[in-house]
């Protein structure tokens, strides 16, 4: 038994040392996520975006050799973390209730803006890996999508660089989304029903998706919440190919690749285990708003650790793409309901 002890002592010790030399650089993210939380909820505007910006403001720290173990940790394990609770929000019932014509919708979109958006990225002149990482986002979740393939990416600076540059982007572009497309769908005479896949299918942002199904009606605002969940549920996917074709990559953590994330695995199982009633409505809700709370530390962490002046050395070219891309995903998603038999009569079950 004393040997038992002796071997386990050093073990022990370690971890405390470990968490230790995470603490200084944890505590700042969590800090900075909880301001950001605050402003959001009393004086309005994207949390994500207010936590990118706050970290921003405390960027000198990036420098200090406590914080460092801490804030790597934050942007990426944490990140991780969140992404794969996300996988708690949705159920395979909830997806079913839409409908095969909604689902195409949801596809087409998803899967033209993936390729369609990375091929507006590569002709204005960008690498593979900054054209999947824009298309993604613009694609699936905005913020959370950007994170999540960034951290299969080779982690390099440039590559940090630019997942500052996407969220900013998509956040500032989900939030005009929120404003604009809910005036868009009352022009075009939308029904409640029609309104929330519009918006779920076209707005990268879930907070901002949701904003602006509710502007309209709570019907519209369920409605667009499950639409956007489906869109969601395509990353783990996305993120595994990205996965692959970088594996060999050079800067890229081999390791990680020999088999699928681990974080993936997690996303799926959650949504397994909520389709299949393992995890109760209660505990699935608590998972969803600490994935919340997760991703908020990690964008206060990519905050933080971010270069001020490699952004804007950077120049208008990222922003313009995102735009393109944003239209191409709004254009896709107005044909799919246009032309996907079933969708003017459109009224989920």
């Amino acid at each position: 038994m004393l040997k038992h002890f002796r071997v386990g002592r050093p073990a022990a010790a370690e971890r405390v040392r470990r968490v230790r030399a995470l603490a200084p650089g944890l505590l700042l993210t969590v800090t900075i996520a909880l301001a950001a939380r605050f402003v959001s909820a009393q004086y309005g505007g994207p949390v994500m975006l207010l936590a990118l910006v706050l970290g921003v403001a405390f960027n000198f720290l990036s420098h200090e050799p406590r914080c460092a173990p801490g804030l790597a940790f934050a942007s990426r394990t944490v990140l991780k973390a969140g992404v794969a609770l996300l996988g708690a929000a949705l159920t395979f019932s909830d997806a079913a209730t839409l409908g095969l014509p909604a689902l195409g919708v949801i596809a087409l979109a998803v899967a033209g803006t993936l390729a369609g958006g990375a091929l507006i990225a590569r002709l204005a002149r960008f690498d593979w890996s900054y054209a999947i990482l824009m298309a993604g986002a613009v694609a699936i979740c905005g913020t959370s999508a950007a994170m999540a393939i960034a951290s299969v990416l080779p982690a390099t600076k440039d590559n940090e660089r630019r997942v500052v540059i996407v969220v900013a982007g998509v956040t500032t572009l989900s939030t005009l989304a929120m404003i604009l497309y809910p005036s868009l769908a009352t022009a075009l005479r939308m029904t409640d029903g029609q309104t929330g896949l519009f918006l779920g299918a076209s707005i990268h942002g879930v907070a901002q998706v949701i904003a602006g199904g509710y502007i309209i009606s709570d019907e519209a605002g369920a409605i667009s919440a499950i639409v956007k969940l489906v869109r969601v549920s395509f990353l783990a996917p996305v993120i595994f190919i990205v996965a692959l074709m970088f594996r060999n990559h050079a800067g890229a953590e081999k390791k990680r690749f020999t088999m699928v994330p681990l974080f993936v695995i997690g996303f799926f199982a959650a949504m397994a285990a909520r389709s299949l009633g393992i995890i109760p409505h209660a505990v699935a809700e608590s998972m969803t708003s600490l994935s919340e709370w997760f991703l908020v530390i990690a964008v206060s962490a990519l905050g933080v650790r971010m270069s001020v002046s490699g952004v804007m050395a950077s120049g208008a070219g990222p922003f313009l793409v995102l735009i393109l891309q944003t239209l191409l995903i709004l254009g896709l998603v107005l044909a799919g309901m246009a032309l996907m038999p079933g969708i003017t009569a459109f009224q989920p079950g």
